[in-house]
């Protein structure tokens, strides 16, 4: 099996209340499963399909995978498939809210894409870039 890691920040409401991704955080134990809820798309980009994880997904919701090693793109950029993914979805139907987390082009990339194709409000467009391909990791 595969591993996926992800980061939390924990925080909360000015109440001191918690939302549902921190409580998740504060109780979660290795090896403890992950899911996605909701509707829409996930598009996971991994490096190999050995890479691959089996996610539970809700009605409604579409996990699609792209791996750079089965790709015929010619790029060893993380995310860019990705990226790529995305360009050839065609926009939902409704209200779009977007996570796009992972390589700072991916994320900064998606959010241009959503915003200026897909006329996502840009308040409705999360997006963490948490490092730069290429460029060695800051602490």
């Amino acid at each position: 099996m595969g591993e996926v890691d992800i980061g939390f920040v924990i925080h909360g409401d000015e109440a001191g209340g918690l939302g549902p991704a921190a409580r998740f955080a504060l109780d979660a134990s290795p090896g403890d499963r992950l899911g996605f809820r909701g509707q829409g798309i996930a598009i996971i980009e991994v490096p190999t399909a050995g890479d691959r994880q089996e996610f539970r997904v809700s009605l409604g919701m579409e996990a699609r995978w792209v791996t750079r090693d089965e790709s015929h793109a010619g790029t060893d950029r993380p995310g860019q498939l990705a990226l790529d993914a995305l360009k050839a979805t065609v926009p939902l139907d409704g209200v779009v809210h977007a996570r796009l987390i992972g390589e700072s082009g991916l994320a900064t990339g998606a959010r241009r894409h959503l915003v200026q194709e897909w006329s996502v409000p840009r308040r409705n467009v999360d997006f963490v870039g948490l490092w730069r391909h290429g460029r060695p990791a800051t602490i």
